[in-house]
């Protein structure tokens, strides 16, 4: 079976492609070319998560190559922006978030070239989080029942593994 596009589809397409690079402004490709050969890809183990504001989260100073241009709203009338907070359920923005706030935490505590961690980390995040103690909200009434729960539990999230990835410890 054969499939005709028409020429009223092909046009609406083309236009929404220029459209969408009206807004995402791409660099001039003499300047992609430069950049290009200046590139160096970051270590495997380097993950490169967004802030609240959605900048990039580096490690270290962003190189040339690496810098975000803006987006130009005001050059694409066709593309109206979504404002997510708005369309989205606060149940599931509050979920989004917790889990964002999660994978950061779980990033910061990992470290440099590491992708998993330990008991020592989690039992610190369970501590700051004000999880130990004599308060309400508190599971463990000391470090020593947080400890003994961790390795127990320990045994069947990580069985053999020295730490928790990711998904593991979501």
């Amino acid at each position: 079976k054969e499939f005709v596009t028409s020429e009223l589809d092909l046009e609406i397409k083309r236009e929404l492609v220029v459209q969408a690079l009206l807004l995402t402004r791409p660099a001039p490709q003499n300047k992609v070319a430069r950049l290009k050969k200046q590139w160096k890809p970051r270590g495997a183990g380097e993950i490169i998560a967004l802030d609240d504001e959605g900048k990039w989260a580096l490690s270290q100073k962003a190189t040339k190559a690496e810098t975000v241009r803006p987006d130009a709203p005001e050059r694409c009338p066709a593309l109206e922006p979504i404002d997510f907070e708005d369309l989205v359920a606060p149940e599931v923005w509050e979920y989004a978030q917790a889990h964002l706030s999660l994978y950061r935490w779980w990033v910061r505590s990992c470290g440099n070239g590491r992708d998993s961690l330990g008991q020592a980390q989690v039992s610190r995040l369970l501590e700051k989080s004000g999880l130990l103690g004599e308060s309400g909200g508190a599971l463990f009434p000391d470090r020593i029942s947080c400890q003994l729960w961790l390795s127990r539990v320990w045994r069947e999230l990580a069985p053999g593994a020295f730490g928790l990835n990711l998904p593991q410890f979501v």
